[in-house]
């Protein structure tokens, strides 16, 4: 640690004043402790040191860049030190960076060190991507609890006890493809033509179907498909395909349907409220195409 010394438990009337590591990127500032004789509780005077050396800005480009949940990718950059403002790492041997909790307090050993590089003040400015290095976390375990990185420089030979921070630790994750399996309702409805029109409006009888349909169902016209519009009823239809005798004359036309029941909606009662008005759907399509 930086201050060193009070250990020792304090007398009555007693102070001590820790002792301050040497660092030109440390200002001390008096601080002492002493034993408070009415509470018997530790009095301080004075301030704690004050850090006067700190990554001149950081950089940051984009965020979490691993798909996957609880992991965390990203690179982190920041400029060189200064020291009372002024850029200037003399005294600076490396930079770590740590992930921390959100107290503040660096989980693990650094994620990253990077060595000082007298190439980044040649600019005499500062540029906040001079350092740089990407960091991964597994955000369980010991690391569940990360909220930031930060980056703390290691001057005159030790760590300083103030850190910069970098980043926010920010899982962004993609949620993995669900695969929908949609739900699509067949059936045929018998059309009789009027006395005495003919057959080959068939080709115009899908269209007048589906929209019918949709209407009915309250799905829209896209999730209708007229598969089959051909003479010859629904009962005919479903006899030989059944491999039994064909049963003419039921109906003169068939118009054989799809419709696919949106996401969420309830093919149940779709299909039950499309066969309870099968009668009214045929009368309609009559009146609509003069069959």
């Amino acid at each position: 640690d930086h201050l060193t010394g009070c250990e020792a438990p304090l007398g009555a009337d007693e102070t001590c004043q820790p002792a301050l590591r040497s660092s030109a990127c440390l200002e001390d500032r008096g601080l002492a402790f002493a034993c408070d004789r009415a509470t018997g509780g530790v009095a301080t005077s004075g301030l704690r040191p004050r850090q006067v050396c700190q990554v001149c800005g950081v950089s940051v480009e984009g965020g979490d860049a691993d798909p996957r949940e609880k992991m965390f990718r990203a690179r982190v950059q920041f400029g060189p030190a200064t020291h009372r403002g002024a850029l200037g790492d003399a005294h600076v041997s490396e930079y770590r960076v740590y992930a921390v909790d959100g107290a503040g307090i660096a989980i693990g050993p650094p994620l990253a060190i990077l060595p000082r590089n007298p190439s980044a003040l040649a600019a005499g400015c500062c540029v906040a991507d001079a350092y740089g290095a990407e960091v991964e976390l597994n955000l369980t375990g010991t690391f569940a609890s990360a909220t930031l990185i930060m980056v703390y420089i290691v001057a005159d030979g030790f760590e300083l006890p103030v850190g910069a921070e970098v980043m926010a630790i920010r899982d962004y994750y993609e949620l993995p493809a669900q695969t929908l399996l949609m739900q699509v309702l067949e059936g045929c409805l018998d059309l009789v033509p009027s006395t005495g029109n003919s057959l080959d409006q068939a080709s115009q009888v899908a269209p007048a179907v589906a929209a019918a349909l949709a209407d009915v169902a309250d799905v829209p016209n896209a999730s209708v498909k007229v598969k089959e519009v051909a003479p010859g009823g629904c009962a005919a239809w479903r006899a030989s395909l059944g491999g039994g005798r064909r049963l003419e004359g039921l109906a003169a036309l068939r118009a054989r349907y799809a419709v696919q029941v949106p996401e969420g909606g309830n093919a149940v009662a779709i299909a039950q409220l499309v066969q309870s008005r099968e009668a009214q759907l045929a009368a309609r399509l009559r009146r609509a195409r003069g069959l």
